[in-house]
């Protein structure tokens, strides 16, 4: 391993144009396949097929854990992805906590879409939204970043209420064979929120979701989305360190490392798993 400095990942590779390829958008009905746990699986297996994949991923969208947790979602066609068409709370005086089971709702359907995809012998990836991405779903843009700048305890109390959600989605994931779950923060990266919100907030709790995962016992490895594991690394939250894995699919050496004990990933997008490379990167916590 050899330590990499100075790697800029800002631009997201995922296609923002649809859920779906186009030439399989005639052939699965919408929006259930964001709301049936068995068409979502049978559409991963054919996105899989179609890219010559290592894995099936779900879910196709974002807005899964914002929709358990009160956000109202258009989950949209072939054309468009699931988006958020209201916030539940204007301020952080308004917010409701309630209890989240994982196996409710359409995340419920999203574990019985590992689950089908498991028990067909499929390795496969699980989208776990961050704690502050679904924070900024959840409370009116200008009442949360007020709440920032004036009543920081409370912002930190409704992450960690999030982020136990999160850690709950995840230890479900495992119980359904889940291989690797791949953690982004797509609003919240150190471009988006500024340094001091990143350093402060985001990096702390992203550092503490991680390690409290860590500990959920099984063979599955975690793979942070690219440009949260730069923005941690320009923050000093984690030092990162480069593999050389000879030439193949991402996947294929994610799923090597994986079998080997590797636990995360990092510097990379989970849906570059078809393409050829001869590098992976981990990293260690510096702080948290």
């Amino acid at each position: 391993m050899s330590p990499v400095r100075g790697i800029k990942m800002r631009a997201c590779p995922v296609n923002a144009k649809g859920p779906v390829p186009e030439p399989l958008a005639s052939r699965f009905p919408f929006p259930e396949v964001h709301t049936d746990g068995a068409i979502m699986a049978d559409l991963a297996i054919a996105i899989k097929e179609l890219k010559g994949d290592v894995y099936c991923s779900v879910p196709f969208c974002s807005t899964v854990e914002s929709e358990a947790l009160g956000a109202k979602v258009k989950l949209g066609d072939h054309t468009s992805t699931p988006l958020i068409r209201e916030n539940p709370w204007n301020s952080l005086d308004e917010v409701s906590m309630l209890e989240w089971d994982p196996q409710r709702g359409r995340m419920g359907e999203v574990m019985r879409a590992l689950s089908i995809l498991g028990d067909r012998g499929l390795s496969t990836a699980f989208k776990l939204t961050g704690p502050f991405t679904t924070m900024m779903n959840l409370v009116e843009p200008r009442g949360l970043f007020k709440a920032i700048r004036k009543d920081r305890d409370a912002v930190q109390g409704l992450l960690r209420s999030i982020s136990a959600y999160s850690l709950a989605c995840a230890q479900e994931a495992v119980t359904r064979g889940v291989s690797v779950i791949s953690l982004a923060e797509s609003s919240a990266t150190t471009d988006l929120v500024g340094p001091k919100v990143f350093s402060d907030l985001v990096g702390p709790e992203i550092m503490e979701l991680m390690e409290a995962m860590t500990l959920i016992p099984g063979d599955w490895s975690g793979h942070l989305c690219g440009r949260l594991s730069t923005s941690l690394e320009e923050g000093g939250f984690i030092e990162v360190n480069r593999i050389d894995t000879g030439r193949g699919r991402y996947g294929d050496n994610l799923e090597k490392l994986r079998k080997e004990g590797v636990r995360w990933f990092c510097h990379s997008c989970i849906s570059m798993t078809p393409k050829e490379t001869s590098q992976a990167w981990t990293f260690r916590a510096k702080k948290v």
